[in-house]
């Protein structure tokens, strides 16, 4: 049977190209010197809080991260009774709350048949195809507040670059017949006998078009008819709108999970300008 520790190791798996971990008795540190702009993959899961209150676990987020570096805080834990008076202490501190639910689908029975003006690719290990995801991977990140025009996304662009072929992940995009126009992508790999679905993105200009449920429903039947899966997985903010499409396409939800962010002092600024 799934549970929240099995969805949980998907996501740790994403960080591991790129993070060191360091374990203690009540919480996990995840560091990535390369990227310290790659907010969600430098922080502090918490896995007892201990009654600590939240300045507190903010010392020793300082004790572990140099903030002359690392600009943001971080905290990540499985959402319980006993987490909550940090939800509360974070949403009163300003910090950005996010609840993701942890999700899967054991079935396909779900799934919808793709419009025939719309075909399936994969991105291959090529020049080409690796710069049409960079490009495609700028416009989908214009779109959000922490995006630096000065630096456009490059470096994040690289941190997932490096992860996808770290894990093997198979990429997969959907455009229109007689283009190669990436509209929406989904990315996939397998952790521990789960797969997992990353990188699900749509471009800006396509979206409300049903673009990710078609390349959701693609993969969902290839992984189950080719790939003998048992159960794939996913993670999603309850507040975002794909939360409501992932339910209609028979994901379950086996507990959730929470992100508390304090961004850097200046952040936005540059993409507001």
């Amino acid at each position: 049977m799934i549970n929240f520790s099995d969805i949980r190791k998907t996501e740790e798996r994403m960080l591991e190209p790129i993070c060191e971990f360091t374990y203690f008795e009540n919480y996990k540190v995840y560091k990535s010197n390369r990227f310290p702009k790659f907010y969600t993959g430098n922080g502090i899961e918490i896995l007892n809080p201990e009654g600590k209150d939240l300045s507190e676990w903010k010392d020793i987020f300082n004790k572990q991260f140099d903030s002359n570096v690392f600009e943001h805080i971080t905290f990540i834990f499985e959402r319980t009774k006993d987490h909550e008076y940090l939800i509360e202490s974070a949403r009163a501190d300003k910090y950005d709350v996010q609840i993701e639910s942890y999700m899967a689908v054991d079935n396909y029975t779900n799934c919808i048949s793709i419009p025939g003006e719309y075909k399936i690719s994969t991105i291959n290990n090529s020049p080409d195809d690796w710069n049409k995801f960079e490009k495609f991977y700028d416009e989908v990140s214009k779109v959000y507040e922490w995006y630096d025009p000065n630096v456009k996304s490059n470096s994040l662009y690289e941190k997932t670059k490096e992860t996808i072929l770290s894990l093997g992940m198979k990429l997969y995009y959907i455009s229109y017949h007689g283009t190669s126009e990436i509209l929406a992508s989904l990315g996939i790999f397998e952790c521990q006998g789960l797969y997992s679905f990353q990188e699900v993105m749509t471009h800006p200009l396509h979206r409300r078009k049903s673009l990710a449920t078609y390349l959701i429903s693609y993969v969902i039947l290839k992984a189950f008819t080719e790939l003998n899966a048992k159960s794939l997985a996913l993670v999603a903010d309850i507040d975002y709108h794909a939360f409501d499409l992932y339910k209609k396409l028979g994901f379950k939800e086996y507990g959730q999970g929470v992100c508390l962010m304090k961004y850097p002092p200046n952040f936005g600024i540059s993409s507001r300008s």
